[in-house]
């Protein structure tokens, strides 16, 4: 309910802190793609609750009957979603988000050359405000952008720029000429 809430705009705040405190009493329930959809809405309609952040964080890491967590078998745009969502936050990060970024990090870099650019963006984005500046990650995403440069919408493309230059990492010289065009050279 949160997520369509907050995509059809509605954004009220005690409505969404109510939300949040339901979640905090069922949060062993949820499963990742809840916990994305929650994280992102909550972000999104600027209710910062870090505990359930943290707490969602810890149950999606848990492993199932079949050894791996629901984090890890989350969809690579449900994943981007969450990192967002988890970023757009702007807590610190407690144990769990911190464990829960390096598998978003890793679920982003094994599934480069399946994502759309709105998830590679989302990601970079992500990535950059926590603080989360892994080489070999930002290294992938700048042959990324190199290589889909002209796929890139502007808001994408400021996006990658922005947080390439976070990371320290530079892509190719299509990707700069595009950025180019779409800074006007600034």
């Amino acid at each position: 309910m949160a997520y369509s809430l907050a995509r059809a705009g509605f954004c009220d705040r005690q409505v969404f802190a109510a939300l949040a405190r339901r979640s905090m009493e069922t949060c062993s329930e949820f499963t990742a793609h809840d916990a994305a959809a929650l994280c992102w809405a909550c972000s999104a309609a600027g209710v910062v609750e870090r505990e359930l952040f943290e707490s969602l964080a810890a149950q999606i890491d848990q492993p199932s009957s079949n050894g791996s967590s629901s984090l890890c078998r989350l969809s690579p745009p449900l994943a981007a979603e969450l990192a967002w969502g988890l970023a757009a936050a702007g807590a610190p990060a407690g144990p769990h988000v911190s464990v829960a970024f390096a598998t978003l990090e890793d679920i982003c870099l094994s599934n480069m050359e399946i994502l759309e650019t709105e998830d590679v963006a989302g990601f970079a984005w992500a990535f950059a405000v926590a603080g989360r500046k892994n080489a070999s990650l930002f290294r992938a995403i700048a042959v990324y952008a190199e290589r889909y440069a002209g796929r890139l919408r502007p808001g994408e493309i400021h996006i990658l720029a922005w947080a390439l230059g976070e990371a320290g990492q530079s892509a190719g010289a299509r990707f700069r000429d595009k950025v180019l065009r779409v800074t006007g050279g600034s």
